[in-house]
């Protein structure tokens, strides 16, 4: 991840959740973009999910890599 994370949880498995949040400028669709991370204890990416809400609250965009 280029960027620090705003947010790190240890999980109970060893693995880290990640939560990067992005406020997008008033003119692109979405306001607010978060991204989670779930780092194994390897140190290996194991999950990623993506979504983007706009103003209203409702999410716009969203995927999930494995």
């Amino acid at each position: 991840m280029p960027s620090r994370p705003d947010y790190v949880v240890d999980l109970a498995d060893g693995a880290v959740e990640q939560w990067s949040f992005r406020v997008h400028p008033p003119a692109r669709t979405g306001d607010l973009a978060w991204t989670r991370r779930i780092i194994g204890p390897d140190g290996r990416t194991l999950e990623v999910w993506h979504e983007v809400a706009d103003r209203a609250g409702r999410v716009v965009h969203s995927h999930r890599h494995l």
